[in-house]
């Protein structure tokens, strides 16, 4: 039924500002857009008021165009209604363009704009298009957010002269260190040598599974791969692994890796989107060519060391109240 296709999951009599997302947690998949439902949440706390419409893409692609009509159909009833519409992900913001005679803010997500990857690091033929077609409709916004500036150079020049760089934040109560053997108990661990592979699909080309694994074989290293687990469970996780491995082909701005530096987990990676910028003078990190040998050689470092990272003091600009703020700039420069 097209009301389970797009609907609202979050309504206040008194919102200010309508979001439109393809991605909210739900009880099959609790972590999937969480960062949004973080967003909202930390902007509330700031005083916003929200109306949240999701649109369950995941569920059918008929979704879209049942939101498109339903946003155009809403132009003339909603006018007034809110004072900016705030769209998450390429795909929602297509549905929302629809809606007519309000400002509009587009936050891209990464591969909408970057395109989906192979795993030797190129284009496919839908990334390719996906891609080309995101950036010509980014251009149809009264402004835009990438969560990096690797995003944002992907944009054509008129988009990137109403864009704003702001990643997501973290929330630091939920993602502070715990005591690693504390940590090992709760998950019925042994002393073994643990990598964690964080990813809500991880069996994507893009994401290089197979070269962690190979790595992780080779260094005599224990794989493991965390998919879509509760909120709850990942701080858990990353306070008892030795680090956290990211092999990905391309990235936007990656939330594992700011969580993981929230938890002190050193994290061997990619060169990949805004991670270097992330583990610049974060002791130990390290960033690796996409190869076995290379990742090898980084895990076998971290296993010898065994230390936790002072990645914690240096994200403290990532917390998710100094990233609300900034997002709410944004609104205000939009006429909230």
């Amino acid at each position: 039924m097209t009301a389970d296709l797009v609907r609202f999951v979050e309504q206040d009599e008194d919102a200010q500002v309508l979001v439109v997302t393809n991605m909210w947690p739900d009880p099959h998949r609790p972590m999937y857009g969480i960062f949004v439902q973080r967003q909202v949440e930390s902007l509330r706390a700031l005083g916003v008021r929200f109306d949240v419409l999701s649109i369950r893409g995941n569920t059918s692609a008929r979704a879209y165009p049942v939101a498109a009509a339903r946003l155009l159909s809403s132009t003339l009833g909603w006018r007034g209604r809110y004072r900016l519409v705030h769209a998450h992900a390429a795909e929602a913001a297509m549905a929302a363009r629809f809606h007519v005679g309000t400002p509009m803010l587009v936050s891209y997500v990464g591969d909408d704009v970057l395109g989906d990857r192979r795993s030797d690091g190129t284009l496919t033929l839908n990334g390719r298009v996906r891609s080309s077609f995101v950036r010509a409709h980014s251009r149809l916004f009264t402004a835009t957010i990438t969560k990096s500036r690797v995003m944002e150079a992907a944009l054509p020049p008129r988009a990137r002269r109403r864009n704003h760089v702001i990643p997501n934040g973290v929330d630091r109560a939920l993602f502070t260190p715990i005591d690693r053997e504390d940590a090992r108990a709760l998950l019925g661990w042994s002393d073994e040598h643990v990598a964690l592979f964080a990813c809500t699909r991880p069996h994507s080309a893009g994401k290089r599974l197979g070269l962690a694994q190979q790595a992780c074989v080779a260094a005599g290293v224990r794989l493991h791969v965390a998919e879509n687990v509760v909120p709850s469970l990942m701080p858990v996780l990353m306070s008892a692994a030795d680090c956290l491995i990211v092999t990905s082909a391309v990235e936007g701005s990656p939330n594992v890796v700011k969580e993981a530096l929230t938890c002190n987990l050193p994290v061997i990676a990619t060169p990949v989107g805004d991670i270097p910028e992330r583990l610049e003078g974060v002791e130990p990190s390290w960033l690796c060519e996409p190869t076995v040998d290379s990742f090898t050689r980084a895990l076998r470092m971290c296993a010898a060391q065994r230390m936790r990272s002072n990645g914690r003091v240096i994200a403290a600009d990532l917390d998710e109240r100094v990233i609300a703020h900034r997002v709410l700039d944004v609104y205000r420069l939009l006429g909230w």
